[in-house]
């Protein structure tokens, strides 16, 4: 072999290896810009996934602030309007204390009779407790007539209830003392008043509140 051929061959060696060289180097090259990329787009991603997380929990945060501000206006709101609620209930209940005043004012002239058999009365009731009640009770009239304004029976007809017992009778009369006399006589009487064999009761009629 000559040196001319000597020397060609060896230069196409260093030819050779400097080209590999070279693709070696090319390749790291590619490899890390891709190593790279792959990491800005998992970057990417990650920033991606986090920011529909963190705009729910903005939008949490924002409905939490509306009802605790929510809240806290129903607060002031009732501390404001306590006050006026109070005297709304204050005025009320005198309100309603008149109005239990008035109706035993007008019932200061009624008593009831508990225990009187149905239809006991008659055609004419007005009439028939007129009399009957200064008998029953031995009253003395001294010359004058028990005036009563007006009479029924409280409640429903028994036979449309399928009751026994009779209904309470409720008188009003046109004086107030003999509505006093009616009363004090049959306390003292007690149980002995009896009608066919059946205790028969006086009271005092007062509303619903007070009896």
């Amino acid at each position: 072999m000559s040196l001319d051929n000597f020397f060609t061959m060896s230069k196409k060696r260093e030819l050779r290896k400097k080209g590999k060289n070279n693709a070696n180097d090319g390749l790291a090259s590619q490899d890390g810009e891709a190593e790279q990329e792959l990491e800005r787009n998992a970057n990417a991603n990650e920033e991606e996934d986090r920011d529909p997380i963190s705009g729910k929990l903005d939008r949490l945060g924002d409905r939490i602030e509306a009802v605790e501000q929510r809240v806290s206006d129903l607060e002031d709101t009732a501390e404001a309007t306590a006050p006026r609620l109070d005297s709304l209930e204050s005025t009320l209940k005198k309100a309603v204390e008149r109005l239990e005043n008035y109706e035993n004012q007008i019932r200061r002239q009624n008593i009831k009779i508990i225990g009187l058999k149905e239809g006991a009365e008659g055609t004419n009731p007005r009439m028939f407790f007129e009399k009957w009640i200064p008998e029953v009770l031995n009253m003395e009239m001294q010359g004058r007539r028990l005036e009563i304004e007006r009479v029924h029976r409280l409640g429903p007809p028994p036979e449309s209830h399928g009751r026994r017992a009779p209904r309470p009778v409720l008188i009003k009369l046109r004086d107030y003392t003999d509505k006093e006399r009616i009363l004090r006589t049959a306390r003292i009487k007690g149980d002995g008043i009896k009608v066919d064999d059946q205790a028969v009761f006086f009271y005092q009629d007062f509303s619903a509140d007070v009896a």
